[in-house]
């Protein structure tokens, strides 16, 4: 019994950890979407002639990394699945531009911190698709009804058979 307490309050700190670091990679993107916006380089303003793209790609990740850290925080999946795609697509389109300038240490740190971010965000997106499958749940209107309904926790209950 008391073995069966250790492992679950270590399965509780590790999961907790793993919401944190979640909320941490959202935070990373949306502050780089709004410097991407905001005050983008010389290059990506050379690379990306049209000015509506960089506001696109701003958007993509400071709209979709703050809401999906706001959705994670609260718990509320509705929130955190649409905006965790958004900030998805703004760190896939963030490495395709830095990767080509990486020319020192500093911007390899920055290409490899928006990576590992993107990853992350990856990660939290398949662990997202696997909890929002439901059977029974066929139409547009039961899916989002559920989706407001659902509130995530910090540890995945065990399955005992």
């Amino acid at each position: 019994m008391k073995s069966e307490l250790l492992v679950g309050a270590k399965r509780v700190r590790l999961e907790r950890a793993i919401w944190v670091v979640d909320l941490i990679a959202y935070l990373v993107l949306a502050v780089a979407g709004v410097g991407a916006a905001v005050d983008p380089s010389e290059y990506v303003q050379r690379t990306v002639q049209f000015e509506w793209a960089l506001w696109v790609w701003g958007f993509l990740l400071a709209g979709g990394g703050a809401v999906a850290f706001i959705g994670r925080l609260s718990r509320v999946w509705a929130l955190e699945f649409p905006a965790n795609v958004a900030a998805g697509w703004g760190a896939a389109l963030y490495g395709l531009i830095l990767v080509p300038t990486i020319q020192s240490g500093g911007s390899l740190a920055l290409a490899a911190i928006v990576v590992v971010a993107g990853l992350f965000v990856l990660r939290r997106y398949i662990e997202l698709k696997i909890f929002t499958n439901e059977p029974g749940v066929d139409s547009i209107r039961k899916r989002l009804d559920a989706a407001f309904r659902r509130r995530t926790k910090n540890i995945v209950p065990r399955m005992h058979y």
